[in-house]
């Protein structure tokens, strides 16, 4: 298994980094029930929480819920309702999701992320006969019995019409996890395993998990119950790389021991922030032209307009003027009361909103508040991609549908593989992603609208934005060797320091430790 451990010295090393670069002190608690809870410096009077853990359905790994708490709470008192009060996240659907047929004639398709399974129908079949004895047998052709919970029902997969037999009088949708098997997970700080109701300080805390899909052969063999399968159709290895930066890198390596249909990929997903305590929303997303959509009346739920939502039944283009390289206030829209009047974005690849070798690989979110005549951003939160990894490199992204997917606001979606129709994978392939997603504090960061820092095994990266004119801005530069990854035209590097003369401005920055 691929597990990405950090040697002691390479963690070290980082640490001596990072702290001179937005060091936050990493410290961590591992249940016995693998529920997890990190915590880091924010301010002179709060600190963050994060939750994480196995979700509720497939039991991947997934995040949670992040909090600010009072900075003086013991550690005893930081699990309680009072201390997470103030919640500034709400994450639960972040594993990765990916959309793939078994084979060209089947209906049936699996949606692997934490609250997706394995599509099946609950069938109405009154009086039906069958008994759990009966499960995994055939009923029709191609269709199986996946559980029968009752005398009228039948849970029946792959899905199918009640037009399939005249006694089934009525069909919902439903999702099965059996499909998911965790095969290994495994916990280290700063390179060390991680005991239960284990609490600890370190740099790096790193989450090592393999899950396999499994083949509907061998769903059916086990008859859909959580006995140990051996075949799969797609096995994951993901390591979680959590840092003193308050960020977490996410490395995404999935392989096909079969031939596949594949419809999409997306490695990294994640929720809006919490709005709840908060009197504004804020979008940033660096690339990105400024959105204007002509009127047009789109006819179905995946129409050629970029920005549409639902009304009456109806679905409508959006024509309002969106510019999020400028930050866009999306307060309006994240308070609509019907969710689905919110807008969909769908920003294609092939729109004149992006340059399809030079995509939009950063997300960027803020929450905050108005403070007199001053709207004072509070919390600021970033999920990104690694555009020289795999399949988030452009030019294997340029020939996606999509760039990114803002579904009704309140996710984000970027598109690493999604080709707008199935893509054969041979057995063997393997699809390898490197994304990241942290928090960082707006108030502390002077004229920057964003500055946070990712480590890497090998080197650390430091992304830093603006939005107004600088002079001899002063980045959080380790010592090391400094390489600009990229920058926008106008932006001045001199040492640590920055300068911008116009009023918008970005820059990546690598940095490699010396050797000796």
């Amino acid at each position: 298994m691929r597990t990405m451990r950090f040697g002691r010295s390479l963690v070290l090393l980082l640490a001596l980094l990072l702290g001179s670069a937005q060091s936050a002190e990493l410290r961590v608690w591992k249940k016995s029930n693998e529920q997890l809870w990190l915590r880091w410096s924010w301010d002179e009077r709060q600190d963050l929480l994060l939750h994480c853990g196995p979700g509720g359905n497939n039991r991947q790994f997934n995040y949670s819920s992040a909090y600010l708490i009072d900075r003086g709470l013991a550690d005893a008192d930081c699990f309680s309702s009072p201390a997470l009060e103030h919640r500034i996240h709400w994450c639960g659907d972040s594993t990765g999701v990916m959309h793939m047929y078994p084979d060209a004639d089947s209906n049936a398709i699996y949606i692997l992320s934490g609250n997706h399974g394995y599509n099946y129908s609950i069938a109405t079949v009154p009086q039906h006969g069958f008994t759990s004895a009966d499960v995994g047998k055939s009923l029709l052709p191609g269709h199986y019995l996946l559980k029968v919970p009752d005398a009228d029902t039948l849970w029946i997969v792959p899905p199918l019409k009640a037009s399939a037999d005249a006694r089934i009088t009525a069909v919902q949708p439903g999702y099965n996890y059996r499909a998911t098997r965790i095969l290994q997970r495994e916990y280290f700080l700063d390179g060390q395993p991680v005991a239960d109701d284990t609490a600890a300080s370190g740099h790096c805390f790193q989450v090592v998990e393999k899950t396999g899909i499994a083949t509907f052969p061998a769903l059916l063999a086990a008859k859909f119950e959580a006995e140990a399968v051996e075949d799969f159709y797609a096995v994951y290895d993901i390591t979680y790389s959590f840092y003193d930066s308050r960020c977490c890198r996410v490395d995404t390596q999935v392989t096909f021991p079969k031939d596949i249909l594949l419809m999409g990929v997306g490695p990294m997903q994640d929720s809006a922030l919490d709005i709840t305590r908060y009197d504004f929303y804020e979008r940033y997303i660096p690339k990105v032209r400024p959105i204007q959509e002509p009127e047009t009346t789109p006819q179905s739920y995946a129409p050629g307009s970029a920005i549409y939502y639902r009304k009456d039944g109806k679905y409508l283009t959006d024509t309002r003027r969106y510019d999020f390289a400028a930050v866009q206030d999306m307060t309006p829209l994240r308070l609509l009361a019907d969710r689905a009047e919110m807008p969909r974005f769908e920003i294609r690849v092939a729109s004149p909103y992006v340059d399809p070798l030079n995509q939009p690989d950063r997300f960027i979110e803020f929450i905050g508040k108005n403070e007199g005549q001053k709207r004072v951003r509070k919390v600021g939160s970033v999920l990104g991609m690694d555009p020289e990894t795999g399949i988030c490199r452009p030019y294997e992204r340029q020939l996606n549908r999509n760039s990114v997917i803002l579904s009704n606001v309140h996710k984000t979606y970027p598109t690493h593989l999604g080709r707008g129709g199935k893509t054969l994978l041979t057995a063997g392939t393997v699809l390898h992603a490197v994304g990241y997603r942290g928090y960082f504090n707006p108030e502390t960061i002077g004229a920057a609208t964003a500055l946070y820092t990712v480590p890497f095994p090998d080197h650390i990266r430091v992304y830093a934005d603006f939005h107004q004119k600088v002079q001899d801005y002063e980045l959080p530069l380790p010592l090391g060797t400094v390489t600009v990854v990229e920058k926008s035209d106008g932006l001045i590097l001199a040492g640590k320091r920055v300068s911008l003369s116009g009023d918008y401005g970005y820059i990546v920055v690598k940095v490699t430790p010396a050797q000796d």
